[in-house]
This record gives C-alpha cells, structure tokens and sequence, in this order.
C-alpha cells in the first residue's frame, strides 16, 4: 500500500499544468481512471486536539476522531488525481464534499484510505469540466467495510466561459425563521491558521497579498473549515452524513454567522452585506442517522 501523496508535490504538478490545455481533446468525453490506495499515517492527537480548538466540536466520547477530520487528512488524494489529468487545472475549484460516517472511529485505530476517479467528466451550462472523487476510509477494527465515505466534486473552469451567454433563475428569497443561527468572527489570520492543520497553503488562503494575483481584494478561508465549524455545533455520534457546497469566497476578515434548521438537517453560512442582506456562502447538511448508507451522494452536474 502506498504512501499518502505530498501536497508539495500537488502543487508543483498543478503549476506546471499551466503548459496543458484546459480543454478535453476533440471527441474525448471522459479521462482515465484512477485509483489509489494508501496507509495513512498514525494519527496524533496533538494535531487532532488542535484540530477541535479551531473548528470546535461535540464528541461522543474523548478519544473519538471528529468525522470531518479524514477529509482533511485526504484532501491531497482527490487533488493528486487532478495533477494527473492532462489538463490545465490551475483555477480549479474544489465545489462540493459529502461525508458519510458509519461508525465511530477511535484517534488511535490504524486507517487506510482508497480513492477512486472513475473517469466520467460532464460539462456545465458554462462548458466547465465536473468531476467527482471518491475517497473510503478503512479501520483495522473491520478493513472490508468503509468507516467513512467521502465524495469531492472539482469544476475546471472553461476559460471562455465569460462568452457563454446562460438564462438567469430568479433567485426565491430564503427564510429561515425557526432556524438555530450560530455566529462566527473570522479574522485574517483564519485560512493561514487551518492551512497549519490541514496543509493546504494555496497563496488565496494565507495573506491578502498573495491572494491578489488570484482576483480576490483579500485571503479567502477554506470552504471545508466553515462546513467543519457547522458540523462542530452538532453532536458527532460518529454515524451521518455532513455535506458542504460552496457558493461563493468570503474574504477575511469577516463576521459570519450560520443557520441551521433541525427539522431538516439543512445549514447555510454566509455573512450579511452593506445593505444588511444575507449572502450565502456555503449550504449543506448535517444528519445522524445510522442508516445513512442509503443515502445515494450527490455528484457533480
């Protein structure tokens, strides 16, 4: 079994992929597939404490691993995929994760993880490439049956993209009354303090400098840190599932706030504009259930 792939490694594949085209050859519908498997490394629990005193949380039971923490810890594979492509990913923007938990997993239980990109690509209404990752963990307790399943969708963005000319839906105004609301400061240090944890330093999250070649007036946070502080809010019984889509960067520093509705399990996180309008950020879903294999994930589309 392999070794977990370097982030470093990641990142200068991803510049040199400046030299590729961002297209799929003419009649060319999908990509190889891939899959990797790999030994993740022994957990420390220093890092998984200074994992709860970023994001929170609410366990089960002390020495229980949070069940947003293995995305962190493999974010890098269904990156390495990307790398792999013979396409030009540098904008790419990682969409959407879902991550369904089966059981309760203990910090000290040996993992091992498998990703698999079946080679499926779809394009967008802006002609943008969609691929989905899947990623399941396994423990020692039982190495035949995932533990954990967690599903990343990318976008690679189609660089002519601004002369498609899409219909606009008219967007229904939300309301969340009888929603929980939770509310958060993100200072400007927020995505180079969890870029410490997770060891994503892309320049757009560690200093608004960096993130200024990239189009943004400032550095943005990770999308999975705001879906980790929601999960957090919640009793982590090890079973459920906890998605996050994200909509649209929030740029540091900033006063956020979250909404939850329990009679749905739906969240939202964003912040509220000059004129006092709330912008969403990032949705998705937060549910315990102990049947949650049946829920079918949603890919890219």
């Amino acid at each position: 079994m392999s070794k977990l792939p370097s982030l470093a490694a990641f990142y200068l594949r991803a510049g040199l992929s400046i030299f590729k085209s961002p297209y799929l050859p003419q009649g060319v519908t999908s990509l190889p597939e891939q899959t990797l498997s790999v030994s993740l490394p022994r957990i420390d629990p220093t890092h998984v404490q200074s994992f709860v005193d970023m994001v929170g949380g609410k366990l089960t039971f002390p020495t229980q691993l949070p069940s947003t923490y293995c995305q962190v810890q493999t974010m890098v594979m269904p990156m390495t995929f990307l790398a792999r492509t013979n396409l030009r990913i540098i904008g790419a923007l990682h969409e959407a994760t879902e991550i369904r938990s089966f059981r309760p997993i203990d910090v000290k239980e040996k993992l091992s993880a498998v990703a698999h990109f079946d080679g499926c690509v779809n394009l967008s209404d802006k002609n943008d490439l969609l691929l989905s990752v899947s990623v399941d963990i396994f423990g020692e307790a039982d190495p035949s049956t995932p533990t954990q399943q967690n599903v990343n969708n990318y976008r690679i963005l189609n660089p002519k993209r601004s002369q498609i000319t899409v219909e606009k839906k008219e967007s229904v105004p939300e309301f969340y009354n009888g929603w929980q609301t939770f509310d958060y400061n993100y200072p400007i240090t927020t995505g180079r303090d969890y870029a410490m944890l997770n060891g994503d330093t892309n320049p757009i999250h560690m200093h608004p400098l960096a993130a200024k070649p990239f189009g943004f007036s400032s550095c943005i946070p990770h999308g999975m840190f705001s879906v980790c502080k929601m999960a957090a809010e919640h009793t982590d019984t090890g079973f459920g599932l906890v998605s996050g889509k994200f909509i649209r960067p929030i740029l540091l520093p900033r006063q956020v706030q979250g909404k939850f509705d329990p009679s749905t399990g739906k969240y939202v996180l964003g912040y509220h504009n000059i004129e006092g309008v709330f912008v969403v950020a990032v949705e998705g879903l937060i549910k315990s259930s102990s049947s949650i294999r049946d829920y079918k994930p949603h890919h890219a589309n």
